[in-house]
């Protein structure tokens, strides 16, 4: 199947193909301003991070690696990217600018995928799971935006964080036998609590702004 990045007004109904090709678009996240739009693609045969503007125009390719690049996130002050970059087969996590320059890795342990990066609202840290090689098991982990100060405030099955407006909770998926069910924790790993018990398998949660 296809995928394609559509703009959804929730007053008139309208909605508009913002890309619109037999590629894969996917993973939008929106600019802190509300004018443009990241996403990654496999228009030219690999996944790359793009930049287009909400109206549609101006699209441009901001990643031109031999690798996947995947999942971007903007920084709270619109000056950076982070992403996904799959490299034999373990995903870590890099930033750029957002004219795709100055591309660094973060994260470089090849025993470990690292994936999902979400910004803290100071744009200080990134929250994100990790999933060891040969292993179900995760957790969630932050670091500091320039690679240092890695810690993990979770050691369970848990997956796709989101960081609360406010900073003071990040909030989780957790996968426990055959169901999933979301959970709220602080930054440093304490007041864990369970928000879902139903419906089950509930997964991908977020805050409201």
């Amino acid at each position: 199947d296809q995928f394609d990045l559509f703009i959804f007004d929730l007053e008139t109904g309208a909605s508009r193909n913002l890309t619109n090709t037999p590629s894969d678009e996917a993973y939008p996240a929106w600019s802190p301003d509300g004018t443009q739009i990241a996403f990654h693609s496999n228009r030219n045969g690999r996944f790359d991070i793009f930049v287009v503007n909400a109206d549609g125009s101006n699209l441009r390719q901001l990643t031109f690696n031999d690798i996947p690049d995947l999942g971007p996130q903007w920084s709270p002050d619109g000056r950076q990217i982070a992403f996904t970059q799959v490299i034999d087969n373990r995903r870590q996590l890099a930033l750029m600018n957002t004219d795709g320059s100055d591309i660094r890795r973060i994260t470089a342990d090849s025993n470990y995928s690292h994936s999902y990066p979400v910004w803290s609202p100071d744009g200080m840290q990134l929250v994100f799971y990790m999933v060891p090689e040969l292993s179900a098991a995760s957790g969630i982990f932050i670091i500091d935006a320039d690679g240092q100060n890695m810690r993990q405030i979770t050691q369970e099955e848990d997956f796709e964080p989101d960081w609360s407006p406010d900073g003071q909770w990040i909030l989780f998926h957790r996968r426990s036998n055959d169901n999933r069910v979301v959970y709220r924790v602080r930054p440093d790993g304490t007041d864990l609590t369970l928000v879902t018990a139903d419906p089950p398998n509930a997964r991908e949660a977020a805050w409201q702004p």
